[in-house]
């Protein structure tokens, strides 16, 4: 809501403000309107040189600038301006910013603590390319042991945000409230505050830190054998990084990779053995591999994305979350066997509708929909992607299969993971950034403390309820926020393009014309009208025909295009196609 009455006045006052810059203006309020005048001053001060930014306000948390507030955004960029978002502040930051409060681990912590790691691998890994150098913390470490009997003795270990975040605390209440932290572009909304997030609880190298650990048994050929959670105190040795992992599992002697890792490098290779043994597993049980098509925003010191990249992901990245599955599955497993409340990943099997939607597209491709019973198994469906694996249909079947599947949420009552063909699955690994992970953290402490099972019932039967349904509302909002980010982001980038011919994909078809992905992931709209002027037909929902040239548009063909149009304001991208060359 605007300030009534007084919007002439603030038009006023922002108009004078930009008229008379000479360097730079900020403007800072929740009731910015882009006015005819105040455009006009806009555009002015931009041919002067002065550094305009309007820096937006959040709305329940989440980023007001890319979300209500995302139609200013062509508007101001057309004239040079520079959009900002302010971050919503946390509730009673007073508590985090006291010299000394949650800066360092207590003697009393290191008493009570159960184990002290001291295993001869206590590595941290984390993705350089998403949460962990994004947001500055890191939440995860891992520790690897292989037993005299072949198997292997493997340690997660996650940041013990529970220790920090109280319930009844203003804290919680704040990260309740957010439920998830918010991703997009180089950007990052937070769920804590980073005093916690960036700095007690990030585990990092060569820190003590509190931790909550996973430590499981393994036999020799991978199967989980048993598994134990403890409160425990790690010192990180090495920050790992995901590329720099994949060069020394590859082979590389480099003496600064090395170097660095000198401490871990005798590991690598257990590490490795064991991933290939889950792998193994992974696919014996019919999980499937979808390639989500995720692509990362490389943006300039300005904010503005000059280039869109796929993202790609190695043998290290794969072994590390296979590793955190572990732990996940152990916890949803450890709290189903002890029937205390809890805050379950569930993923259901897919609706008819949507396998209506499948079976089309699969016959439509010419790819054999045939399956034993009415709901395909997971087994089934990645035979499918298997068999389309490096063909024309590939993303488009992997895309077609992903909106297939039901929306994974969470639930107070297990009800086993469809998509990783698990009985057992929960949220474990992240309690820095969502909220379901510290709520499962909160109550299996309670219980490992020695709480009893009925008293676990009555303090957390309404919790665990209410923390499902809080996160798997917020997780949807958290994901239509980041996406429709990655849509203005990729628009910027084309309308730096404007005019320039690429190849690519057909990727949808409909009456009205097709969508064509380029190599990069940049999705754009080519009308019919540019097809051909003579009319076009729909066949199977995935061919435009011609009748009178016979010329066909089908789903997976190539095809040239010109990028022709990009609307920042609704993310989207209009291309035509390319003339022919002589």
């Amino acid at each position: 809501d605007g300030p009534g009455n007084d919007a002439d006045m603030l038009n006023d006052l922002f108009c004078g403000a930009v008229n008379t810059a000479r360097r730079s203006v900020r403007i800072m309020t929740p009731y910015f309107l882009p006015t005819h005048d105040l455009m006009a001053s806009l555009r002015s001060a931009g041919q002067r040189g002065v550094d305009v930014r309007v820096v937006l306000p959040a709305k329940n948390n989440l980023p007001y600038v890319h979300w209500a507030t995302f139609r200013l955004l062509p508007t101001l960029l057309n004239a040079g301006v520079r959009v900002w978002y302010q971050p919503p502040p946390f509730a009673h930051t007073k508590l985090l910013t006291v010299d000394g409060y949650y800066s360092q681990i207590g003697s009393a912590n290191l008493d009570a603590r159960s184990l002290r790691l001291n295993f001869e691998l206590n590595m941290e890994v984390f993705d350089p390319a998403f949460h962990g150098l994004l947001a500055g913390h890191i939440d995860d470490a891992i520790s690897l042991m292989k037993t005299q009997n072949g198997g292997y003795e493997l340690g997660v270990h996650i940041a013990d945000v529970s220790h920090y975040v109280k319930p009844g605390s203003e804290l919680n209440e704040e990260a309740f409230n957010r439920a998830t932290s918010v991703y997009y572009a180089d950007q990052v909304v937070p769920m804590l505050p980073k005093s916690l997030s960036n700095g007690i609880c990030s585990l990092n190298e060569k820190e003590l830190r509190l931790a909550f650990s996973c430590l499981m048994r393994l036999d020799q050929d991978g199967n989980l054998t048993d598994y134990k959670f403890v409160k425990s105190i790690i010192c990180s040795r090495v920050k790992g990084v995901y590329s720099e992992i994949n060069a020394l599992l590859a082979g590389s002697t480099d003496d600064e990779l090395t170097g660095k890792y000198h401490e871990v490098l005798a590991q690598l290779p257990a590490m490795k053995e064991l991933y290939g043994h889950r792998a193994r597993l992974r696919k014996e049980r019919g999980c499937m591999d979808i390639e989500s098509g995720e692509v990362k925003l490389i943006l300039d010191e300005d904010g503005h994305c000059i280039d869109v990249k796929k993202r790609t992901s190695g043998e290290s990245e794969a072994m590390i979350e296979e590793f955190m599955l572990l732990a996940n599955q152990c916890a949803a497993h450890f709290a189903r066997v002890k029937q205390i409340p809890f805050v379950y990943r569930v993923h259901e099997e897919p609706n008819a509708e949507k396998l209506e939607r499948l079976h089309t597209l699969l016959q439509a491709c010419g790819i054999n929909d045939h399956f034993a019973k009415e709901v395909p198994t997971p087994k089934e469906l990645s035979a499918i992607l298997e068999g389309v694996r490096g063909t024309p249909f590939e993303q488009i079947v992997n895309t077609g299969m992903l909106r297939c599947m039901s929306k994974a949420c969470y639930e107070e009552k297990p009800k086993g993971h469809y998509g990783l063909v698990l009985k057992d699955y929960a949220h474990f690994t992240s309690p820095i950034r969502r909220y379901p992970d510290l709520a499962i953290h909160r109550m299996m402490t309670d219980l490992l403390s020695g709480t009893d099972k009925e008293t676990m019932i009555v303090r957390y039967t309404d919790f665990a309820e209410k923390a499902s349904k809080q996160s798997s509302e917020r997780e949807v909002l958290a994901v239509q926020i980041e996406r429709k980010a990655e849509d203005y982001y990729k628009a910027e980038y084309a309308r730096r393009h404007l005019g320039e011919c690429y190849e690519g994909i057909i990727s949808g078809v409909t009456q009205r014309g097709i969508f064509v992905e380029l190599e990069n992931g940049v999705e754009g709209f080519v009308p019919a009208s540019s097809l051909t002027a003579t009319g076009t037909t729909l066949t199977e929902g995935i061919r435009l025909s011609d009748p009178a040239s016979g010329k066909t548009w089908s789903l997976g063909d190539s095809m040239m295009i010109t990028i022709v149009r990009a609307d920042i304001n609704l993310g989207k991208v209009d291309f035509e196609v390319a003339p022919e060359t002589k």
